[in-house]
């Protein structure tokens, strides 16, 4: 895959598995769990709405009342105290969320239902229960859950303006979502809903006239829906509305429709329309956008009402006039909660939103559209591809710690604009999924993807090493070099320099044709032996070779297998020489060992990589020397090993020319070579001749080497130092000389 079109190509992949997430119930549990908390943690408590209030049955009015802790228990003439108490504030629509479900004495009952009549506006919750029920008679099938309301008592339900259940799940289960209408009761709009239509009683006949006379095909004309909600009751109505619309009018142009044929001018009336074609066409349930934690809406306690001062009737008349007033237990303190609900504001100590809140948190949303919306999934999916494509742009062209830098910076751009429209559109979108999950997956896509390709081009690197080192070398030495892009490299190695010494007589001799094969056949046997012994050549000029021994640190094996591949050169050429003396090319080798820098030579566009460094210099230098002490194989003693398959004689410590540091240089020899009869030239003569030279004993040095030559007339070192000592004896060296030779050019 070509650079260039990895992002896009991956940034599609990424975007088609996040938007499968997002739309799997995994991914709907993950925005929900994680997502929509950090958007309310972001965002904070939101302004309470106007319009609401809640009056709290709560301890304190309990102990002013002098009734028990628990509200089921207190006389119900005290809810009629305060209904006609807040009829009198002018409270629009009155809204219980306590349950009046069991039988109290009959004056009780009679007394809070002849309030609610005179009230008109009072709404009553019922009990949702769920119960198990066996599917067949002899109870051998298997069991179902069946849905039962439970209504408040007869005559309290009769004097009642609407009876409606506000459902909720309860903990550990947090409270996200609430019904609208509960479709497996037939539709039967929740306590919300019934307050929202009820909040407006004068517009209801209205309404309902406008429904039909904008949708005549919804609806029976022989049986007007305003009839219906004074014969069956407003709940039916708003079922009937609900079953028959469904979704259709939900569009903005339904609700441009119905404004246009009931004469909609005021403000006023365009919300209440919009609110309620929202909430009939609409889904079932919606996310509720929850205001804050516990005691955020508006809320005056009970007694306050009731047992109202004189003196603070206009304040009171001024909290409730035109209000939809919801009563119930709002807990201000852990110990006191008996009707909590787990929510993204549920407080550290454990205080929970209670349920008349969050019936009155509904409402507000429900009546100002404040609900939240989830993202389309159409704008889901295309935002998720447009991000997938930022993120890839982001993860794959930039290196590790600037790209998460990048996408840190995109992850809080995201969080805000995220946090802003949910702020002041209510529009919820979804963030854990875009901003976690798909720039944790770029990210670690473009590492793996880089990774992968990493190895790639290093396995094409290695190819191309493998033209100048060995497998094994380039294996060991690849894991930390990438010098076709990054260049020079600095190692250690054996390094071998060969000259052969009748070229330049050859060369003037014969044809450039017959040149090139002889010395075709002369580098094949140089070359085998150098990839035999597991070294490579590095250069080559004329004559002369050069061949590496390479390694990340000082490796004795590997100098070892390049004496023995200098050895073997030497034996291999002359079986070659004896063969084609006409031809012959005798070689003198140098070997030395050390640090040198394999790197890119040249400028101008033309580049060789060769060795560059002292070792290489030092080498030649070596190899020279074989030129004046009549050797065909020289070592410094950093390359020689012992016991590895031959022998070696000390030559003495010299100062090669350009050098400031002597070197001890030793003579590699066959096994074969010190063990006939010129044995002890090699073994005692010899050494003892070097001893008595670097002790200035330059006469029983002079004896000692000419023993040396007796034995062995074509010793080269030996002809060598008996010269030297002859010289130094007609002009001694300084005082201070240590027995080291000057090499000059």
């Amino acid at each position: 895959m070509k650079q260039a079109t990895a992002p896009l190509v991956f940034s599609l992949l990424i975007a088609l598995a996040g938007i499968f997430l997002l739309a799997s119930p995994m991914g709907v549990r993950l925005e929900e769990d994680l997502g929509l908390p950090l958007l309310f943690k972001l965002r904070g408590a939101a302004a309470a709405p106007e319009g609401i209030l809640i009056v709290n049955v709560d301890e304190e009015s309990a102990e002013r009342f002098g009734y028990p802790e628990n509200p089921f228990k207190w006389d119900r003439r005290v809810h009629a105290d305060l209904i006609d108490r807040l009829v009198e504030y002018g409270a629009a629509v009155i809204v219980f969320d306590v349950h009046f479900a069991d039988a109290k004495e009959n004056e009780e009952d009679l007394r809070l239902a002849e309030a609610m009549r005179r009230a008109g506006n009072v709404i009553l919750v019922q009990r949702l229960l769920r119960r198990k029920v066996d599917s067949a008679v002899d109870q051998t099938g298997p069991a179902y859950d069946l849905e039962v309301l439970v209504s408040p008592t007869e005559v309290l339900a009769e004097s009642a303006l609407a009876l409606a259940p506000f459902p909720l799940p309860k903990v550990p289960v947090r409270v996200n979502q609430a019904w609208t209408f509960k479709n497996s009761m037939g539709a039967i709009p929740t306590l919300p809903v019934v307050a929202l239509q009820s909040g407006a009683l004068k517009r209801n006949k209205r309404f309902f006239t406008c429904l039909e006379q904008t949708f005549p095909r919804h609806f029976d004309a022989t049986a007007p829906m305003s009839q219906l909600a004074e014969n069956a009751g407003l709940v039916e109505a708003m079922r009937q509305i609900r079953l028959q619309l469904g979704q259709s009018p939900s569009d903005p142009s339904g609700i441009s429709l119905l404004s246009e044929s009931c004469n909609v001018m005021s403000t006023a009336d365009m919300q209440f329309l919009q609110a309620m074609i929202k909430a009939y066409g609409g889904d079932s349930h919606v996310y509720v956008n929850f205001y804050g934690p516990p005691s955020t809406l508006p809320t005056i306690p009970m007694h306050r009402v009731v047992m109202a001062d004189p003196a603070d009737n206009s304040s009171l008349k001024a909290a409730i006039k035109d209000k939809v007033v919801f009563v119930g237990a709002a807990r201000t303190s852990w110990s006191e909660q008996k009707d909590g609900f787990h929510t993204v504001f549920t407080r550290p100590d454990g205080l929970d939103l209670s349920g008349v809140e969050i019936a009155a948190t509904v409402y507000a949303n429900l009546r100002d559209d404040s609900y939240l919306k989830p993202l389309p999934v159409a704008l889901s999916g295309a935002g998720l591809l447009v991000g997938a494509l930022v993120i890839c742009l982001i993860s794959f062209p930039l290196s590790p710690l600037p790209a998460a830098v990048a996408l840190i910076v995109f992850i809080a751009a995201g969080l805000t604009a995220a946090r802003f429209v949910f702020a002041d559109q209510s529009l919820w979108l979804p963030v854990i999924v875009p901003l976690a999950i798909l720039p944790a997956a770029g990210y670690l896509t473009a590492l793996l993807y880089k990774y992968l390709r990493s190895r790639r081009e290093r396995k094409h690197m290695q190819k191309a090493l493998e033209l100048y080192l060995p497998d094994n070398v380039v294996e060991e030495i690849s894991k930390d070099l990438d010098f076709v892009t990054s260049g020079d490299r600095m190692i250690f190695g054996a390094c071998l320099i060969s000259d052969a010494e009748n070229y330049t007589t050859l060369s003037e001799r014969l044809v450039p044709e017959e040149l090139s094969r002889v010395m075709k056949d002369y580098y094949g046997i140089l070359f085998g032996q150098v990839k035999e012994h597991g070294g490579t050549v590095t250069n080559m000029i004329g004559d002369s070779m050069f061949a590496l021994w390479p390694s990340t640190e000082p490796n004795r094996q590997l100098k070892a297998k390049a004496c023995q591949a200098a050895l073997g050169i030497l034996e291999v050429l002359q079986d070659f020489n004896e063969r084609n003396p006409e031809q012959a090319l005798p070689t003198r080798i140098g070997l030395h060992s050390g640090y040198l820098l394999m790197g890119h030579i040249g400028a101008a566009g033309h580049y060789e990589y060769a060795p560059v460094g002292d070792i290489v210099n030092t080498s030649s230098r070596i190899e020279g020397l074989n030129k004046k002490l009549g050797t065909r194989l020289l070592a410094s003693e950093d390359t020689i090993v012992e016991g590895e398959g031959f022998s070696i004689r000390l030559m003495g410590s010299f100062l090669l020319s350009g050098k400031s540091n002597p070197i001890t240089i030793h003579q590699i020899l066959a096994d074969d070579v010190i063990s006939g009869a010129g044995a002890p030239v090699y073994t005692e003569l010899f050494p003892t001749a070097l001893e008595l030279f670097k002790a200035r004993q330059w006469q029983q040095a002079e004896t000692t080497l000419a023993r040396c030559l007796e034995l062995q007339p074509d010793d080269g070192p030996s002809h060598f130092y008996l010269e030297l000592c002859r010289a130094y004896r007609r002009k001694p060296p300084t005082t201070d000389w240590q027995g080291v030779i000057l090499v000059g050019k």
